[in-house]
């Protein structure tokens, strides 16, 4: 029995990885469809490509009703292996394409951060105070880099957003405690 040398076993290795890249998409498309509050998400894309690739994928839901938003998403380099540059983020209402000059931007592009010291990698985060009722799509777009590819993930999250009278009965029962302590206090 022959038994292969490492170079040759590489080789194979990464022809298979150059294969398996032809099926990896480079612009994925996913809806949630329709969500209320609160709704928590993650999402993810893992590249096989021994080239440079930009991508853009789209995340699209529609909010029934109003709340507020936040996103984080984030990746690891490996060195020239494995790695994604240029990482960001931005919401746009509708569900895409994207069109510049006609679809309504809610947050341009995020710029992306470092994931901390000794750490190579990169962090994006999407954080509105509140959107209205209507279909959205957070994009995320970067640059695959990596001599076998790179990955992504993050994580969406949708919370309700208060009722005005939620936040006056919890200022008057506020009140109502403080005065108690303070007439409290006085008959001591």
């Amino acid at each position: 029995m022959k038994i292969l040398n490492t170079t040759v076993l590489a080789k194979a290795m990464f022809a298979a990885l150059s294969l398996t890249a032809l099926s990896a998409e480079a612009n994925q498309t996913i809806n949630y469809g329709n969500i209320s509050a609160p709704f928590a998400v993650g999402y993810s894309n893992t590249f096989f490509a021994p080239t440079t690739q930009q991508f853009y994928d789209d995340y699209t839901f529609t909010l029934s009703p109003a709340a507020s938003f936040n996103s984080i998403t984030a990746n690891i380099n490996l060195g020239s292996f494995l790695g994604i540059n240029n990482i960001s983020a931005r919401l746009y209402q509708g569900a895409g394409p994207f069109s510049p000059g006609v679809t309504p931007l809610v947050q341009k592009w995020s710029t992306p951060f470092s994931a901390s010291p000794g750490l190579t990698g990169s962090i994006t985060v999407v954080d509105m105070p509140n959107l209205a009722a209507n279909t959205y799509t957070l994009e995320i777009r970067g640059d695959v880099v990596g001599l076998a590819g790179g990955s992504y993930s993050g994580n969406f999250n949708v919370a309700p957003i208060p009722e005005p009278e939620s936040i006056a009965m919890l200022l008057a029962g506020m009140g109502l405690l403080g005065f108690a302590a303070r007439r409290k206090n006085k008959s001591d």
